[in-house]
């Protein structure tokens, strides 16, 4: 279950870079009912995607040439800043930041020794998502990945992330529910 309790390492907001601000509001709206506020100036046409007026995710322009769209998601830190330099010293690379997000909080863009991009978010005046785990929301966050075994190791030192394995049929590997360290048993 995913909570907005948000503790460090928790998944604590999404957001999706997108070459076509207008059609995906009207794309999630139409799938999940979701409305997006007016994009302030100084925001540079970022937008936030609420249910029911609740915050639960960011939507923004692509940033970078032939930039595919993508889902982004970004885990809770005390400090930012202490948090990036130990993504570097666990073998991973901080694309951007950090940086202030004005005043709502301070972020930066990271990458798994793996390749898998993720988020780093020090909340401030904006702590994340206002909702999860309930229809037309967040519940699930999964890492697809081609060294699950290195991708443990990295996400376990830097967050303290628990998990659990399950065996699955016909799978040499076995399925990992993971949770952050700080969080109540049973609870990812």
């Amino acid at each position: 279950m995913i909570t907005t309790d948000f503790v460090p390492g928790s998944p604590c907001w999404i957001e999706l870079g997108s070459p076509d601000i207008e059609a995906s509001v009207t794309f999630y709206r139409k799938v999940f009912g979701w409305t997006a506020s007016e994009a302030a100036p100084e925001t540079g046409g970022y937008r936030m995607l609420q249910l029911d007026g609740i915050p639960l995710a960011g939507l923004g322009p692509l940033t970078q040439e032939g930039q595919r769209p993508v889902w982004t998601v970004y885990f809770a830190t005390g400090d930012v800043d202490e948090t990036a330099r130990a993504v570097v010293s666990l073998g991973g690379v901080v694309h951007e930041g950090p940086t202030d997000a004005l005043s709502f909080g301070r972020m930066a863009f990271c990458a798994d020794p793996q390749g898998g991009d993720f988020g780093l978010w020090e909340a401030r005046d904006f702590p994340g998502m206002g909702v999860t785990d309930q229809a037309n929301s967040l519940c699930w966050v999964e890492l697809w990945t081609p060294d699950s075994a290195g991708a443990l190791s990295f996400y376990s030192k830097l967050f303290g992330w628990r998990y659990q394995d399950f065996a699955l049929p016909d799978s040499p590997e076995p399925y990992r529910i993971i949770a952050p360290a700080g969080g109540a048993e049973g609870r990812e």
